[in-house]
């Protein structure tokens, strides 16, 4: 509402200008001299020279965001590129743990491995990874990616509490003991 008043307030000011420069034409002279020394004159009325200004200040207003479009434009396609990358690592991510609730570990699998190539090896792929493995039955793989969790201290206690199930259902308590001690600390 109030910026409607103000547009008002602006096309009224406007227009006010326009009626008095109508009644009031006034006359506008210009000497100029170019670079051999030949004088130049210019008559004209206010009117005219105020639209030919305004005229010139559009000009330029749309030359330099035309300018700034095209000085930008690389950047903003990099960005919306690696955006769209991102979503779309995301989106598989998602995706693949909607398999693995399911029980599907190949599609699980595969989302994993479409998330990590998308995401750059984000620790939720690693998991994912991890997970779709050991339901797949891929003891090994999954032993691998849950060891690589427990390099980043984020992901540490999932990497060891994945690595606790697959040895406490090996029957190896002495590791088993040995990670619990790590998960404690």
């Amino acid at each position: 509402m109030i910026r409607a008043l103000i547009l008002l307030l602006q096309i009224a000011v406007l227009a006010a200008i326009a009626a008095w420069l109508a009644d009031h034409p006034g006359r506008v002279v210009i000497h100029l001299q170019d670079w051999w020394g030949q004088d130049w004159r210019i008559d004209t009325s206010v009117a005219v020279l105020v639209v030919l200004a305004g005229l010139i200040a559009l000009a330029a207003a749309l030359g330099y965001r035309a300018w700034r479009f095209v000085w930008r434009a690389p950047g903003q396609l990099v960005e919306a590129r690696r955006s769209s990358r991102r979503r779309r690592g995301y989106r598989a991510l998602s995706d693949g743990m909607v398999a693995l609730a399911t029980g599907d570990a190949a599609v699980a699998s595969r989302l994993a491995r479409r998330a990590d190539a998308l995401l750059k090896q984000p620790p939720a792929t690693q998991v994912l990874s991890a997970q779709a493995a050991e339901l797949g039955g891929d003891g090994g793989a999954a032993r691998r990616h849950y060891e690589s969790l427990i390099e980043a201290p984020e992901t540490a206690f999932i990497g060891v509490r994945g690595l606790l199930r697959q040895v406490l259902d090996a029957g190896e308590t002495a590791e088993a003991l040995r990670l619990a001690r790590r998960a404690y600390a």
